[in-house]
């Protein structure tokens, strides 16, 4: 039983050796890959090309690798594996796995440059060769270096012109790491190749760029064709909510329509000035969410208060009054005791909030301004008008608002 038990363990591992890679074949001497007729009396293959044995010797190690549980000796293996391998002259197929077994070290540097090695000495008919590219172009945004992902995102387009849908992925990414930098312009083109190629999200990132750069007719135009493409699809309603948005945005912003402040903010005070409004519901089931809001927002708070900018947040009506959060039951409030919700909501917090919230009550401003989903964030230049929306409480998201913030303030 324990001699069958292992032999189904190692099965696999077995498997891929004799394959000898993740796409790489192996035959027998003489004879194809796919046991038939000798390589001598038929057409050369044009699958994946036979493994060399270097290929095999590295391979093996990454599976060894690869199979080891804790992670800080996985880490160490592969980096003195890799080491290894480096000192040594290989084919393109071992400089592949070697990049690989970089990869399981994590040190992306090294791993970027073995896939662009492989990438550009790769024979033709090595059915790797364009995923070299891609791997590299991956590894060096991972090891921050985005113009050098860029760089391999272009060779790949130009050695490979008729496989564009392979890039989807990775167009995004590096458009995403461009627009992560402030290089908006930059990251256009990219959205625009992961869109063409079929990413599913990118429409969304590239409409927001355009938006971000004050081209806005272009943006509806784009956020139009998205929403007709997306039509019947899982995207659908997302991308038919950011074409109606995309009607808004660079015009005059909404009313801001509101029940009532939990502090004596006047929403004239907002005229002149740069601002942020977010929705949010300060419910214990969205407490993360809540506390990844005031985690993100209140250091651009600090940083531009100063400089006229300011934060709105409103809330839909809590129905639950915090002090008595073991109940958990919903309840009919009134507006002020919604209104005393908030306040003991901010009060909470260490510090204090120190932007406005407000109550809203009824539908009119999320089908005014556009709101997806919580949080939704919307930003309105010094001359009122509606300029940028996002959601979402990822480190990037804020990362983002504060880039968009800033040249919102630099306007005249």
């Amino acid at each position: 039983m324990r001699l069958a038990l292992l032999a189904l363990a190692i099965l696999p591992f077995a498997l891929l050796l004799s394959c000898g890679g993740d796409d790489y074949q192996t035959a027998p001497s003489g004879q194809s890959a796919d046991g038939g007729q000798p390589d001598s009396a038929k057409p050369p293959p044009k699958k994946a090309p036979v493994a060399t044995p270097e290929a095999l010797e590295v391979k093996r190690e990454l599976l060894t690798i690869r199979a080891i549980a804790d992670d800080t000796q996985r880490k160490s293996e592969a980096r003195s594996k890799a080491s290894d391998f480096a000192a040594r002259t290989l084919p393109p197929d071992a400089i592949y796995f070697r990049a690989m077994l970089w990869q399981q070290a994590d040190d992306f540097a090294k791993a970027a440059e073995d896939f662009l090695q492989f990438a550009t000495i790769a024979p033709s008919d090595d059915p790797n060769a364009d995923d070299g590219y891609i791997w590299a172009a991956d590894s060096f945004l991972k090891a921050g270096d985005t113009a050098r992902a860029l760089k391999c995102v272009d060779d790949h387009k130009m050695k490979f012109p008729t496989q564009a849908k392979e890039l989807k992925t990775i167009c995004s990414k590096v458009g995403t790491a461009l627009q992560n930098e402030g290089k908006f312009e930059d990251a256009v083109p990219q959205f625009e190749s992961a869109v063409a190629a079929g990413h599913d999200t990118a429409g969304q990132d590239l409409v927001g760029a355009l938006q971000i750069l004050g081209k806005f007719e272009q943006a509806r135009s784009k956020a139009r064709d998205l929403e007709q493409m997306a039509k019947g699809g899982m995207q659908g309603e997302r991308y038919a909510l950011q074409a109606a948005r995309a009607e808004r945005i660079g015009r005059t912003a909404p009313a801001l329509r509101v029940a009532g402040w939990h502090d004596t903010f006047d929403p004239e005070d907002l005229k002149e000035k740069v601002w942020l409004m977010y929705t949010w519901n300060p419910t214990p089931s969205r407490q993360r969410l809540s506390d990844g809001l005031e985690k993100g927002l209140r250091p651009l708070y600090e940083k531009y208060k100063d400089q006229g900018f300011e934060i709105v947040g409103v809330s839909e009506p809590i129905r639950l009054d915090i002090s008595d959060l073991a109940a958990g039951t919903d309840r009919d409030l009134s507006v002020e005791q919604e209104i005393d919700q908030l306040r003991i909501w901010a009060s909470n917090q260490k510090p204090e909030t120190p932007w406005h919230l407000a109550l809203i009550n009824d539908e009119s401003v999320k089908k005014e301004w556009g709101v997806y989903k919580f949080p939704n964030f919307f930003l309105v230049d010094r001359k009122g008008n509606y300029r940028y929306f996002t959601s979402g409480v990822e480190v990037a998201t804020f990362d983002l608002l504060e880039k968009v913030i800033s040249r919102l303030l630099a306007e005249k």
